[in-house]
């Protein structure tokens, strides 16, 4: 059984990241990506970024099994003649994936996960949401029709996905709901795998951190994992795996961003995953800001002297830290990006869990 499950945008910089990681860990990894929202939610904009990240995903990736799901999209809008994502299955039936069902969805896009399942992968993943598990008896009455339909496709796997979100409420009482959540689940719809997944991020940048400020937050969804293997069975505990969302909110969305301002307002942040905290370091204005992207030299410099900096052999983030450190000789060419760092901090945040679940 695969240990971790990392929840990324299906773009260009988490998909690369993946690629630098090593090898042997894909018997440990099965990543969900989300079809990310695109600025003007149209079919063309829809179709555009899903073909650009599977011509990414084409040479990067070989073998690689991965769950694909639309949660952050209107899956109300068809796009080439078909049913969102119908489509978005079509577009990926080259590669191993896991279709994803999922309760207040449009009519079609169980039809066409199931559907799937049946002709390709005999895999999928069913995702509830922390709402989801408010009421079991409700979710219960809901899911039972569906769940009908998936024993009918004669599946050889069934996978279930507890996305919390954002996580803000009380890890202990959060702890008991998902204990008695899960009892009464298993009781009636038995699966093979079970992914508890959420963030402490905020989508607002400010609420973590503020501008040429560092600070740590909690990694909450880690220590409620954590917390919740002590007190389920082992029988249910042996097949809980792992989940996050890395150093990106699951309400991020680059669809939120009015890019004639993005200038003025971004600024270079980067998020550094160690124990069960969160660091994270921020700078200014890149645009008012006088080092504007050189910025990120000095953030290098920063992390390089943290006493949590796991060094340059670790990963292919961690080197990239290092390469703009002032131990560099020389410093790399250039300080990066916001997109280049995500990746390279997200292949350090991956290597990390594996080697700490």
């Amino acid at each position: 059984m695969t240990t971790y499950t990392p929840f990324l945008k299906f773009k260009q910089n988490e998909i690369l990241a993946l690629a630098e990681l090593p090898k042997q860990v894909s018997e440990s990894l099965c990543p969900l990506f989300d079809v990310p929202r695109p600025q003007n939610e149209t079919e063309q904009s829809i179709a555009a970024r899903l073909n650009l990240a599977v011509s990414r995903l084409a040479p990067r990736l070989p073998g690689m099994q991965f769950y694909l799901d639309n949660y952050d999209l209107d899956d109300s809008i068809s796009v080439g003649g078909l049913p969102q994502y119908q489509y978005i299955l079509q577009a990926v039936a080259g590669f191993d994936v896991i279709p994803v069902i999922a309760l207040n969805r449009s009519a079609d896009h169980n039809v066409a996960a199931l559907g799937f399942m049946s002709a390709r992968t005999k895999k999928v993943a069913l995702r509830l949401t922390r709402g989801d598990m408010d009421s079991y008896g409700l979710t219960k009455s809901l899911l039972a029709p569906l769940w009908g339909k998936l024993i009918a496709a004669n599946p050889e796997r069934v996978d279930l996905i507890l996305d919390l979100r954002i996580i803000s409420e009380d890890l202990d009482t959060l702890v008991g709901l998902l204990n008695s959540f899960l009892t009464s689940f298993l009781s009636d719809f038995p699966v093979s795998k079970i992914i508890l997944s959420g963030s402490s991020m905020s989508p607002l940048i400010g609420d973590i951190v503020a501008t040429h400020s560092e600070s740590e937050i909690d990694r909450l969804e880690w220590i409620l994992w954590q917390k919740l293997r002590l007190v389920i069975s082992k029988s249910v505990s042996d097949i809980v795996g792992y989940g996050d969302y890395g150093h990106v909110s699951p309400e991020y969305s680059d669809a939120d961003l009015d890019p004639r301002i993005l200038q003025s307002v971004s600024t270079p942040k980067v998020f550094y995953t160690y124990k069960d905290k969160l660091y994270a370091i921020r700078g200014g204005s890149f645009k008012t800001t006088p080092s504007g992207y050189g910025q990120y030299y000095q953030i290098a410099d920063v992390l390089v002297q943290k006493k949590f900096y796991r060094g340059p052999n670790f990963s292919f983030g961690d080197a990239y830290i290092f390469n703009r450190s002032f131990h560099a000789k020389p410093r790399a060419p250039k300080g990066g990006s916001q997109g280049s760092w995500i990746k390279a901090t997200l292949t350090s945040h991956i290597l990390h869990v594996l080697k700490t679940i």
